[in-house]
C-alpha cells in the first residue's frame, strides 16, 4: 500500500505535516510520498530531520505547484492506494480530492489539535487528539519512544509546559495499541498506583462523558480535595475552567474577542487562572508579572497546594515568555505598574483581572486599552479537559513521591 500526503497548510506547516505522516505510517502504511509546494521548502528539511531522529521511516518527497495539470496529478495518484490531504492548503486539497475520487482512490482525513493543544504535534500529543475520520482499530508503533523523549528538549526548546505534556503523551502512546477515529470512545485512566493506564481499573478517569473518581462522576475540585485535602487555586491553575471576560456587564469567551482586540495583557492572577492554555491568543506579558511569579516560586509555601500552584505558575510564565510580546516595566507589583505602562504599548488590547480593587482602579486610569473582569466557567470541552487531566496526572506523580 502507498499513501500520498500533500503538505502546505496555511497554519502550522511543520506541525500538521509531521502529525499526518506519523499517524498515516502507524495506521496505514510507511510507504509514503510527500507532495510539497515551493513555499514549504524551508520546512521540508526540518520535517525530514525530525522524522529521522525518532523513526526509521524513509519517505519520498516531490515538489508540485498550483499550476499542476490534471494529467500529472492522475499519474502521481495512480501509483498510490490512499490520499490523506488534511495537511495541505485548500487549492491542493480541491485538486487532489477531485482527481482521487474520479480514480477511485481511498481518501481519509485527520483531525488536528486545537485549544490547549494548538501548538503541539504528534507524537508529543496523545493519539486520540489526532484521530482519523475512519482508519484501523489498532496501530503499529513506528515511533522510537526513547529517542522521541530525548528529542523533546531540542524541538520544544524553552516551552516548559509543552515538555511536560509531551513526555506524558509519549508515555501514553507507548502503552496504548488502540488507534482512534473521530467517533471512538476515549478513556484516560490514572490507576491506584498513580500510573497512566489504558484499561478500566481507574482511580481517576476521564472520558467524553466527564470526570470520574472511583467510577463516580465528579468535579475537578472534588478530585483535588480527595487527593490533596485542600485545593486553593489548583482547579483553576490546572485549566479545568474556561476563561471568560466580563465587559460592560456582558460575558464573552475570550476567543470571541480576538477580532476586537490586538491581544490580552497578562495580569499575574491571569497566569494563576490558566491563560497559558490559550496558545492561539496573542498575549502581552508585563515584566512585573514575571517578577511576581519568580518571587512566589522562591517564597516559603505554607501548604503543598500553594507550592504546586507557584511551581506551575513558574512553568507557565516560562512558556508564556516563549510566545508572548514582553512589555518592559519597573520591578514592582503589577497592580501598581500596569496603569503606568506606556499607553502605545497596550493600545487596543484587553486587560483582564479578577482583583476587584485593581479592576476598579484600572478602569478609571487606563484609557488606551479595555479593562475587563476575569470570569471562570467550568470547562466542558473534552480535548481541553484531557490536557488538564494529563497535567493533573503529572502533579499527582511529581508531588506524591
Amino acid at each position: 500500500m502507498k499513501a500520498i500526503i500533500p503538505i502546505g497548510s496555511p497554519i502550522k506547516v511543520f506541525e500538521t505535516a509531521v502529525t499526518t505522516i506519523l499517524r498515516t505510517a502507524e495506521t496505514y502504511t510507511d510507504n509514503i510520498l510527500i507532495l510539497y509546494p515551493p513555499f514549504t521548502s524551508p520546512y521540508v528539511k526540518d520535517i525530514i530531520e525530525f522524522l529521522s531522529q525518532i523513526t526509521s521511516l524513509k519517505i519520498e518527497i516531490k515538489q508540485i505547484d498550483y499550476r499542476i495539470k490534471d494529467e500529472e496529478i492522475d499519474k502521481i495518484l495512480s501509483e498510490a492506494d490512499l490520499l490523506i490531504p488534511s495537511a495541505s492548503s485548500v487549492i491542493y486539497i480541491i485538486k487532489l480530492v477531485e482527481r482521487a475520487t474520479k480514480l477511485g482512490i481511498k481518501i481519509d482525513h485527520i483531525m488536528f489539535p486545537f485549544g490547549a493543544w494548538y501548538t503541539l504535534y504528534y507524537p508529543f500529543i496523545p493519539r486520540f487528539i489526532v484521530p482519523f475520520l475512519s482508519g484501523k482499530k489498532e496501530t503499529k508503533h513506528i515511533v522510537n519512544y526513547e529517542k522521541a523523549n530525548k528529542s523533546i528538549d531540542h524541538w520544544l526548546k524553552g516551552r516548559e509546559l509543552s515538555k511536560i505534556i509531551a513526555k506524558i503523551s509519549l508515555e501514553f502512546n507507548a502503552k496504548e495499541n488502540k488507534n482512534y477515529s473521530i467517533n471512538d470512545e476515549v478513556n484516560i485512566c490514572i490507576g491506584e498506583d498513580l500510573k497512566l493506564k489504558d484499561d478500566n481499573n481507574c482511580l481517576i478517569k476521564l472520558n467524553k462523558k466527564g470526570l470520574f473518581l472511583n467510577d463516580v462522576k465528579t468535579t475537578p475540585k472534588e478530585i483535588l480535595e480527595k487527593t490533596f485535602h485542600d485545593t486553593e487555586s489548583l482547579p483553576f491553575i490546572l485549566g479545568f475552567y474556561n476563561i471568560k471576560a466580563k465587559i460592560d456587564e456582558k460575558e464573552y469567551d475570550i476567543r470571541e474577542l480576538l477580532r476586537k482586540f490586538r491581544g490580552i495583557v497578562i495580569d499575574t492572577n491571569l497566569i494563576y487562572n490558566g491563560i497559558v492554555f490559550y496558545p492561539d491568543i496573542q498575549t502581552y506579558l508585563p515584566y512585573c508579572a514575571y517578577i511576581e511569579i519568580a518571587n512566589n516560586k522562591s517564597s516559603f509555601k505554607k501548604t503543598k497546594t500553594k507550592q504546586i500552584a507557584n511551581d506551575l505558575a513558574w512553568i507557565y510564565v516560562q512558556e508564556l515568555m516563549n510566545r508572548s510580546t514582553i512589555i518592559p516595566t519597573p520591578v514592582f507589583f503589577c497592580d501598581a505598574i500596569i496603569p503606568m505602562i506606556d499607553p502605545l504599548l497596550i493600545k487596543d488590547t484587553l486587560i483582564l483581572t479578577s482583583d476587584q480593587s485593581a479592576l476598579n482602579h484600572w478602569k478609571n486610569v487606563i484609557t488606551n486599552a479595555t479593562v475587563g473582569q476575569l470570569v471562570l466557567e467550568e470547562e466542558k470541552d473534552f480535548n481541553d479537559l484531557s490536557f488538564s487531566f494529563l497535567l493533573l496526572y503529572w502533579i499527582l506523580k511529581e508531588y506524591n513521591k
